[in-house]
């Protein structure tokens, strides 16, 4: 049988409608991201059905063991994870959102354990949370004290904005002590070894907060915990102790964590922003926590360095002792860049507690123009000083090199001041 023209033309038409559309099915099909790669306790599905390079959403419920590895798609990946990675978390592309949270516990779990990688795109966002303390059981008079908060990371991260922070110390029972707030960036033997590595353009890392102390033995409450005890060699970075636990029952504040102890080496122009963590509140006659340090023996190098002192808690209802404010810094912080600036300062001492000194580690500037200020904490006490004994503060002057530096040291000056061309508030 001989078609009509028209019916041809129509068929022609619809040949070219019917591949078009063959086409239109297929071409997503080319850029489907491969499937994760998942160990047994964990489970996939797309986020849209038909379209796996949107991403899966993958979760994890025992956490990732060691010798497993976890591999995303190539899509933007939204992973949750509850337990410890001590195995290997690999994005594997794509803008993922990675979340590793740790049970409640009594054995101070970490987010990330030594031995556990995770790494993702710079695309991509990661939180991981260390266990927090569990709360001691009065009825077994073995186990009185308050469980330690988890580090947040003790192993290896890297990506684009990462948040590391440690868990909450719990409550004591009985004669029980108050359990301590875990560190942000950590080490797993609890000194300053740095084993914990974090490499991210946005780097933030928190203490625990340490736990109220118990009821009716006067006991303090639990210490925060580090922000950052161990390596974060880039980035803006921000890094916060954890808030001693309060008094109960006629106890003192818990101390506030310190800010840093470990090494913080961001890139040239980087800002960094440290904080101690604030003490605790006494109770009836307990006196009040003294604030963390900002940066303790840690080491600091950046364009932009702001480190403040925590605050001191307030004293009980009984007491006149408030908590003196964190010294600012006792370690070493170093300028970079063109243009950079320090400004360190002491904690604000709360009610019969004085504020913190400045500086009384090394501030040095770098090879372009400096501004460095180092300020004591309210209320200025003679035992305090915006740059206390032992304190340095080196401008990096030299003669014959073409850099400038503003030295200022409000609330006396007890260490040296030098290599500034100029100085400003600078006295004994």
């Amino acid at each position: 049988m001989r078609l009509h023209p028209r019916h041809s033309g129509a068929l022609r038409t619809l040949g070219v409608l019917t591949v078009t559309a063959t086409l239109g099915v297929l071409t997503p099909a080319a850029a489907h991201a491969a499937a994760p790669t998942l160990p047994a306790n964990c489970t996939a599905t797309p986020k849209v059905v038909l379209t796996p390079a949107l991403g899966y959403n993958i979760t994890c419920t025992e956490g990732i063991p060691t010798d497993t590895t976890l591999t995303g798609s190539g899509g933007p990946d939204t992973v949750t994870i509850t337990g410890t990675v001590g195995g290997t978390v690999n994005g594997g592309g794509g803008a993922d959102n990675i979340t590793i949270t740790t049970p409640d516990s009594d054995r101070a779990d970490p987010g990330v354990s030594v031995d556990g990688v995770v790494t993702a795109t710079a695309t991509s966002t990661i939180n991981v949370t260390g266990s927090n303390g569990k709360d001691a059981s009065g009825n077994d008079p073995y186990h009185l004290d308050g469980g330690v908060g988890g580090d947040g990371n003790d192993g290896s991260i890297t990506g684009g904005t990462v948040t590391a922070t440690g868990g909450n110390g719990g409550r004591g029972s009985g004669d029980g002590s108050s359990g301590k707030g875990g560190d942000g960036n950590a080490d797993s033997n609890g000194v300053d070894l740095g084993t914990g590595t974090i490499n991210a353009d946005r780097v933030t890392v928190t203490g625990g907060n340490g736990s109220v102390s118990t009821d009716g033995t006067g006991k303090s409450g639990g210490a925060g915990g580090m922000g950052n005890r161990g390596a974060i060699p880039r980035g803006i970075v921000t890094a916060n102790g954890g808030n001693g636990g309060d008094g109960s029952g006629g106890g003192d504040g818990g101390e506030g964590g310190a800010g840093t102890g470990g090494g913080v080496d961001p890139v040239t122009g980087g800002i960094v922003t440290v904080h101690g963590g604030n003490g605790g509140m006494g109770s009836g006659e307990g006196r009040g926590g003294n604030g963390g340090l900002g940066v303790g023996r840690g080491n600091i190098v950046g364009g932009t360095v702001t480190v403040t002192g925590g605050n001191g808690g307030a004293p009980g209802n009984g007491s006149a002792s408030g908590g003196a404010g964190g010294d600012g810094n006792i370690g070493n912080v170093t300028l970079n860049g063109a243009v950079a600036t320090a400004l360190v300062t002491g904690g604000i001492g709360a009610n019969g507690g004085s504020g913190g000194s400045g500086n009384v580690g090394t501030v040095t500037g770098g090879n372009g123009i400096n501004t460095i200020t180092a300020t004591a904490g309210l209320p200025q006490a003679s035992s305090k000083a915006g740059n206390y004994l032992g304190g340095v503060i080196d401008g990096n002057v030299l003669p014959g090199k073409a850099t400038a530096a503003t030295c200022t040291v409000i609330g006396g000056n007890q260490g040296v001041v030098k290599n500034c061309t100029a100085t400003e508030g600078v006295g004994s």
